[in-house]
């Protein structure tokens, strides 16, 4: 999708609102040394912050870059000077989305470029008073929608995540929806405060914003799993392949005991015919011997008849 540049008011109204500011609005005072660009105007090269602002800003940007992509300018701890010619005027968003703009490579000049519809702010012990007051007012001056202020449970809000828009020129607390949940129309998307973090949701499907580490986390996790999964698969298939062949051989043992019991069933069998046989043999024997023994009297008898005969 192509982006579009948005319409901004002629430039001499422009000037004018900015120069109109009145002192009292938020001014940054940097501390040297700071990053300036060629007008002299501070811009975000040597800026840094806390590890728990660095730490939750990144992942906020990075989740909103991640789902805009260039639909949109997402900038972290960017130097916003908002009056020309006044180098004063300056004011830095820990997170700020512009719609439909073109990401800037070192500061965020308001009379060149649009105001931010979105600005997220991530208080801490030094700053938070100036967040929730002069800073916050700055940015309904600015014309800024919504501002968003995150205080990671630290008890400076009346809850660790609060929502403004503005309406009519001042800005009014974002209240929870039906279901309980913090919107932001002009992102359409859900946020919350987790885990020291300000996450962001789709309203409709509850998903979580992943930013490109998370995805790329997120697809090593599934990469390692599928290698698990396929390690585990030739694991089984190893495992079924050797059930397989114990079977087999369980089998072929079962036959050879079939054979072996089939086998020592006919052996038996020709024992037994074997010793029947024998005692036939025998039997046979026997009755010849008796049949002599029985012709051997016959003849003896008949001999003795003969010797007494006259």
């Amino acid at each position: 999708m192509p982006v579009t540049t948005r319409q901004h008011p002629p430039a001499p109204e422009r000037e004018r609102r900015r120069f109109a500011a009145p002192r009292e609005l938020y001014r940054y005072v940097p501390v040297p040394p700071v990053g300036l660009d060629s007008e002299g105007y501070l811009c975000d090269d040597e800026m840094s912050q806390t590890d728990m602002h660095a730490s939750a800003m990144i992942h906020a940007c990075n989740a909103l870059r991640a789902h805009f992509g260039t639909q949109a300018a997402v900038h972290v701890d960017i130097a916003m000077p908002y009056a020309e010619g006044d180098r004063s005027a300056i004011i830095c968003p820990d997170v700020m989305v512009s719609l439909g703009s073109e990401r800037s490579p070192a500061n965020w000049k308001l009379w060149e470029r649009a105001v931010p519809e979105f600005v997220l702010e991530l208080l801490s012990p030094s700053n938070w008073r100036q967040d929730v007051g002069p800073k916050k007012d700055t940015y309904g001056f600015l014309g800024v929608r919504e501002c968003w202020l995150f205080d990671g449970g630290k008890n400076w809000l009346d809850a660790p995540l609060e929502g403004y828009r503005l309406r009519r020129g001042a800005y009014e607390r974002i209240k929870p929806d039906a279901k309980g949940r913090l919107l932001s129309r002009v992102l359409g998307l859900e946020l919350r405060a987790e885990d020291q973090l300000v996450r962001f949701f789709h309203p409709k499907t509850g998903a979580c914003l992943q930013t490109h580490e998370d995805s790329l986390a997120e697809r090593q996790v599934a990469m390692q799993e599928a290698v698990r999964l396929k390690q585990e698969t030739e694991r089984l298939k190893q495992e079924a392949e050797r059930q397989k062949q114990e079977a087999e051989r369980l089998e072929q043992e079962a036959e050879r005991q079939k054979q072996e019991a089939e086998r020592l069933e006919q052996e038996a069998e020709r024992q037994k015919q074997e010793a029947l046989r024998q005692k036939q043999e025998a039997e046979r024997r026997q009755r010849l011997v008796e049949e002599k023994d029985t012709r051997i009297a016959e003849l003896e008898a008949q001999l003795g008849a003969s010797r007494k005969a006259p």
